[in-house]
């Protein structure tokens, strides 16, 4: 059992155990066994409509991650032994290549970048890794 405590209905409080309405300022406290979460400035019911919508920001932020053309070709290369030479080799689409030579920066939500991602056999969440952390390379543990 949860409690909800609410402020000009809004809730604002959500705790094991009932707390004071006086003390903390609440208009009333309700019994729950719904899980919440911190939305924000005020709880929200965790259920399939605020997961869709955490899903989406996060897709909205791994978007708007970048790199720069050298950390990308320093991790492409550090990886596997890719070359610029050799991806831009790998480009047919004219306006692909320009846009893939003349950036200065690679933004993950491009899809020319999950599309040569995936001709070089990187799968989405391998790409989403690199422009999370600029290396393809996993940190090891105490040395491992």
């Amino acid at each position: 059992m949860m409690y909800l405590g609410y402020q000009k209905n809004r809730i604002v409080s959500y705790t094991k155990s009932p707390i004071d309405k006086v003390l903390y300022n609440l208009d009333r406290i309700e019994e729950t066994e719904k899980e919440y979460v911190l939305d924000g400035e005020e709880y929200v019911l965790k259920n399939e409509a605020w997961e869709e919508k955490q899903a989406q920001q996060e897709e909205e932020r791994i978007a708007k991650l970048k790199l720069t053309k050298r950390e990308v070709f320093l991790a492409l290369y550090k990886d596997c032994g890719i070359t610029p030479q050799q991806i831009k080799s790998g480009i047919t689409d004219e306006e692909a290549l320009i846009e893939f030579e003349y950036a200065n920066e690679y933004y993950r939500g491009n899809p020319l970048i999950t599309t040569i991602g995936s001709s070089l056999g990187y799968s989405k969440e391998q790409l989403d890794y690199l422009f999370e952390n600029k290396s393809f390379e996993k940190p090891t543990v105490g040395g491992e």
